[in-house]
This record gives structure tokens, sequence and C-alpha cells, in this order.
């Protein structure tokens, strides 16, 4: 691949990434909890190949993103939350 298709193709997935996070200031709840089956307000999101953790604050309306990982990898563990 080209340098400049390479660069092309970062360009699309940040663009991709940016709408996610204003989509999930909109819809804050879209995602399950997490871990599943729990009743907290850290919840999830997959955009591909991506995991997207995040902690969402009735209080101040806002969502923290807490962490993006490949999701080849070990989920991360949040500890303290």
């Amino acid at each position: 691949m080209s340098p400049s298709m390479t660069r092309r193709r970062q360009l699309d997935s940040g663009v991709e990434y940016s709408h996610t996070f204003e989509f999930l200031a909109a819809f804050s709840y879209i995602g399950p909890a997490y871990p599943r089956g729990s009743k907290g307000t850290l919840r999830e999101i997959v955009v591909r190949p991506y995991r997207v953790s995040y902690d969402v604050s009735e209080e101040s309306q806002s969502v923290e993103i807490l962490h993006v990982w490949h999701g080849a990898r070990d989920a991360p563990t949040f500890e303290n939350r």
C-alpha cells in the first residue's frame, strides 16, 4: 500500500472514532454494562477492531473514555471504580 493510501486510511479511521465518541455523548447508555451483567456505570462498545470502555456520570452529564484497546488483546481491569 502506498504511503498516501496508508495516511488516507488513518484519517478515515480517525473520523470514524470521532463520530463514535460524539455518538456516545448523545447516547451514553448504548453500550452494555462492563463487566457483563453488572449494574455499575462502566460501559463498553466495540468499534472494530477496538473495544472502548467508558464511564457514564449522570451527575455531571458526561462520558469519560477510560480505555481504547485492540480487541485481540486481553481486556484491561479497572481498579477502584
